[in-house]
């Protein structure tokens, strides 16, 4: 095993994609070990994606000497308790997103980050793709000139079976927490300020969590974005953001 070592907490389907794959094609990290609640589900995924040890708990992942980093694909409402239980062990964290329930822990979270000398990153891929760079490259640059107003959209169906935990309250579910924190995060990273307006609409589930969220943000000098986001089977998946500015408009389909 070389560069950087890995450790995963549970076996969420996300994993293979996220990390356990790409790592296989990369010299500069690698996957050591792998947690999940229960013994054999953790040997199982440890076999199938063939990872040098498996623990029985997420404590023991945590707190094992020969992991650097910990990924953290938990339920959303896990995400703050055990990053800060990695960052404590000294381990940096690639945390899935959304980082967190809400801004109370996702402060913690940064400033355990800091407080523990690790880094604590949020799992958005995107960021770090060159055509985004290439967009912040441009706006940053005034060759499109100023922005005038984005669009945003990101709907996946997501149908409420299994226990599907997007589909729960108390883990953090809903449309705007799984897909619209794409186009949320996008839309800031594009903007690097605050809104100085949100206004939101929702469409609940009878569980109680948004299915489909319609936004819209307005910055500094009347700039608004707007964002659509939903799980319901209504709407096919796809992905956009639409930058439009003074000299002309950019557009970026299935970037999340």
């Amino acid at each position: 095993m070389t560069g950087l070592r890995i450790g995963v907490l549970g076996a969420a389907r996300i994993t293979p994609k996220a990390v356990v794959q790409p790592a296989s094609r990369s010299t500069a990290v690698s996957i050591v070990a792998c947690a999940a609640r229960d013994a054999q589900r953790a040997e199982a995924f440890a076999r199938k994606w063939d990872i040098p040890e498996a623990f029985d708990t997420y404590e023991a992942l945590v707190n094992a000497p020969e992991i650097d980093l910990i990924y953290n694909p938990l339920p959303i409402n896990l995400h703050a308790a055990w990053t800060l239980k990695a960052l404590a062990a000294g381990k940096h964290v690639l945390c899935e997103k959304p980082f967190a329930m809400n801004a109370g822990e996702a402060a913690a979270m940064i400033a355990a980050g800091e407080q523990h000398g690790r880094r604590v990153i949020e799992a958005f891929h995107y960021r770090y793709h060159p055509a985004f760079a290439r967009l912040i490259e441009w706006l940053r640059g005034g060759e499109l000139g100023a922005i005038t107003s984005i669009e945003a959209h990101f709907n996946a169906p997501i149908a409420n079976v299994g226990g599907e935990i997007r589909h729960q309250v108390e883990t953090g579910g809903g449309a705007m927490m799984d897909l619209g924190c794409y186009c949320l995060h996008q839309i800031l990273s594009v903007m690097n300020t605050k809104p100085v307006t949100i206004r939101a609409q929702a469409r609940l589930t009878p569980q109680g969590v948004d299915e489909t969220m319609q936004a819209t943000l307005t910055f500094a000098g009347g700039v608004t974005a707007s964002i659509h986001t939903s799980m319901s089977d209504e709407f096919a998946r796809a992905s956009q953001i639409k930058i439009v500015c003074d000299e002309g408009e950019v557009t970026l389909t299935n970037s999340v």
